[in-house]
């Protein structure tokens, strides 16, 4: 009985020794996991943790990886390594041991942020930037941990912006893996850009099989070289990148330059041709280009953002490629737009813009006993005179392509002249037509100028009339070949101009060299003058629409004066055509002179008045405290703005502050103005913020004698700034 008692206890005693080194085990490993993690860093904002992985530990002359996880809060963003119009990107600042190397950010894919006008580029929701860890072949672990620690900074923004910092630790085992978030390092390095036109000795060794497979998830195709150019034009750079992936095809793509302060972020401008991505930048003052500039370019392919990071290097854009059409399948291509063209060039003249004035060309054949060998030299110059022009637009707009510029078919209409000119042109059309007056000896039906009195120089400019009056209208088929014509060598796309002006010519040709079709039409008689007024409406209408077209790009009031100018013409052209013309035309001409002294003046009153009010910004002066103080001593409300260079609210808030009517009510009131520029640390500006109640930018708060202090919101409007403005009283010291 005692040896059964004894063998009991014996293995109770095994039993609680046994359990005893389980938990002591668990708890070991819970510690050991908790220890490795290391404590994370956090604020209301961002949350900020470090991780590692080494599949086969930190073995000498491998390389493993570390990685920062930002966790945003919602609305908040910190920024990529070129953060765009402003901001600042993420920095680390490691301390390692000796004989491990931390290298540079491996930058995830960014997104682009819009706050105004401005344009940004960051992360928002959760992020990890990876940063390799290259251990040396001799490296020895100091201990049997070792720490690593990252002390990192960046910069939070949502409707403020907020820079934030803080150490983090982690404790690296000497021995043994680490592979606690291999499932987020995969991810991450699958979100890395494909690198084409790269060197091979510019990309990390371990990011090859990651690289790879992304490639082949993303494109069905291994990275091939691509061939990216860049040339400076004046204030511009054009971009020309060829051999992206077929999936990218006409596609709309995030463009971000890695490289910060090279290029503008707002004002980039891209198209396709062919098998070319072509892009046009805005350069920034004062910026050195370099000889390469890297790239990176985001698609969305199968619901999946996929990146491909380019090296763009200075020279002649590839001309042959941007207009590349030259496929096995170019050939029937450009016969189908040569058709379209032509077909486009017939439909052409019935737009209203061209229809009352070949109509009335064309009755000119009824009736009309000309000789034959006339009548045929007349057609052919006048099919000559249309040709003629439509290839010499057609050769101006491939030129101005071919050096960068975007431009189409009506073109001209970009220049507010050549529609005034235009309107202006169509009005004495319309009043001809109409009857009101009568171009000298030469009628609209040769279309000829007044002071051309020989029939074939008349026909040969009633070709360049028909094409001018043309310009502002467009017709079914002519948009497809006319797309197709700008990505084309140049032989091939004036080919398909000189299908366009044979097929506008065509209609009047064929009633001059084949007289038997003019049997079709009706014979002459009274009801031709009807006719002929009826075909004044539709060029009113297309002075009605140039009239809009002014108006969009001049604004209302110049709408206004081009509608006085077209009346004083119309005028003018009334009294041409009363039988006494002596004296209408005197007194017309001196009626027109002072109106066009009145818009010139108008104008000239616009555009200084504009100026002097661009001139009217305010005057910032350099805040300090005392300053502050010695202003309210004098009786002077002060504005104090608080800002920084890499604030993005600041940037649009201070186009608020320079609006006209801001400016005017800081002078009205005058408001002395301070700026506290927080770019740099600035203690004095940080001790006043937090005596606001604040710990970030932008702040803007308004000082009066005797008041407390008014915090503006942070995001400005004119009307908000005008109503604390507003609150200040009239007067004050002088600033």
């Amino acid at each position: 009985m005692h040896s059964l008692f004894a063998l009991h206890g014996y293995r109770s005693a095994v039993l609680r020794w046994a359990l005893g080194a389980l938990l002591w085990a668990w708890g070991l490993c819970a510690w050991a996991s908790f220890a490795l993690r290391g404590p994370v860093y956090e604020t209301p904002q961002v949350r900020a943790e470090l991780l590692l992985h080494a599949p086969d530990g930190v073995t000498p002359g491998k390389t493993v990886w570390a990685g920062l996880r930002l966790q945003h809060q919602p609305g908040w963003h910190t920024y990529w390594r070129n953060p765009g119009d402003a901001g600042l990107p993420t920095a680390l600042q490691w301390t390692i041991p000796a004989g491990v190397e931390a290298g540079d950010i491996v930058w995830p894919l960014p997104e682009r942020f819009l706050t105004g006008e401005l344009v940004n580029y960051g992360y928002e929701g959760a992020v990890l930037l990876l940063v390799p860890l290259r251990v040396a072949e001799g490296f020895v672990a100091p201990a049997a941990e070792w720490e690593l620690r990252v002390h990192a900074s960046w910069l939070a923004c949502r409707n403020e912006c907020l820079p934030q910092e803080g150490d983090v630790l982690l404790r690296v085992p000497a021995q043994g893996a680490v592979v606690h978030d291999a499932a987020a390092f995969a991810h991450a390095l699958r979100q890395q850009p494909v690198q084409r036109d790269v060197k091979k000795d510019e990309q990390h060794p371990v990011l090859q099989d990651a690289i790879r497979e992304a490639s082949q998830e993303a494109h069905q195709e291994a990275p091939r070289e691509a061939q990216a150019m860049m040339q400076a034009e004046g204030a511009h750079l054009n971009m020309a990148i060829r051999g992206l992936p077929q999936a990218w095809r006409w596609q709309e793509i995030d463009a971000f330059v890695e490289p910060p302060g090279v290029l503008e972020a707002t004002a980039q401008t891209q198209r396709w041709q062919g098998e070319v991505w072509r892009s046009r930048w805005v350069r920034t003052a004062g910026a050195a280009l370099p000889q390469t500039l890297p790239v990176l370019l985001v698609a969305q392919v199968e619901g999946q953002r996929i990146g491909i990071r380019v090296a763009a290097r200075s020279g002649a854009l590839p001309v042959d490629a941007l207009r590349t059409a030259t496929t096995q399948s170019s050939s029937m291509g450009v016969g189908i737009a040569l058709l379209f063209a032509w077909l486009g060039g017939i439909l052409l003249n019935l737009m209203p813009c061209v229809f009352p004035v070949l109509a009335i060309k064309v009755m000119q054949f009824a009736g009309n006993d000309k000789p034959l060998r006339e009548r045929v030299t007349a057609s052919l110059l006048y099919t000559v005179g249309v040709v003629a022009t439509v290839l010499a637009l057609g050769a101006a707009v491939l030129a101005l392509r071919g050096v960068g510029t975007t431009l189409g078919w009506g073109f001209q209409l970009q220049s507010p002249a050549v529609v005034a000119a235009l309107a202006a042109l169509f009005t004495a059309i319309g009043l001809h037509l109409a009857g009101v007056f009568a171009f000298g000896a030469v009628s609209i039906g040769a279309a000829g100028p007044p002071r051309q009195r020989s029939r074939y120089a008349q026909a040969l400019a009633s070709g360049v009339l028909v094409v001018v009056v043309a310009s502002p209208c467009t017709a079914p088929f002519l948009g497809a070949s006319l797309g197709l014509a700008w990505t084309l060598p140049t032989m091939p796309a004036l080919a398909i101009f000189l299908a366009l002006g044979v097929g506008i010519a065509l209609p009047f040709l064929i009633l001059g060299i084949l007289p038997g079709w003019t049997r079709y039409l009706p014979r002459s008689g009274t009801w031709m003058q009807t006719f002929r007024s009826a075909m004044a409406f539709p060029m009113f209408a297309t002075v009605v629409w140039l009239l809009w077209v002014f108006g969009k790009q001049q604004g209302v009031d110049a709408a206004a004066w081009l509608l006085a100018g077209l009346l004083a013409l119309a005028w003018l052209l009334w009294c041409t055509g009363r039988r006494r013309k002596g004296w209408w035309v005197g007194v017309s001409m001196a009626v027109f002179a002072v109106l066009a002294a009145v818009g010139g003046g108008w104008k000239q009153a616009v555009f200084s008045s504009s100026a002097s009010a661009d001139a009217r910004t305010v005057v910032w002066e350099e805040w300090a405290p005392s300053r502050v103080e010695e202003r309210l001593a004098q009786g002077q409300p002060v504005l104090v703005e608080f800002t920084a260079a890499w604030c993005v609210i600041c940037q649009r808030n201070a186009r608020v502050l320079q609006d006209p009517a801001v400016v005017a009510a800081m002078a009205g009131g005058k408001v002395a103005a301070l700026r506290a520029d927080w770019t740099r640390r600035d203690p004095a500006i940080a001790e006043a913020l937090a005596r606001l109640g604040r710990s970030g930018v932008p702040v803007h708060v308004l000082y009066v004698p005797g008041r407390e202090p008014l915090l503006l919101p942070e995001w400005l409007t004119v009307d908000n700034v005008r109503a604390a403005l507003a609150t200040a009283p009239r007067g004050g010291g002088s600033s």
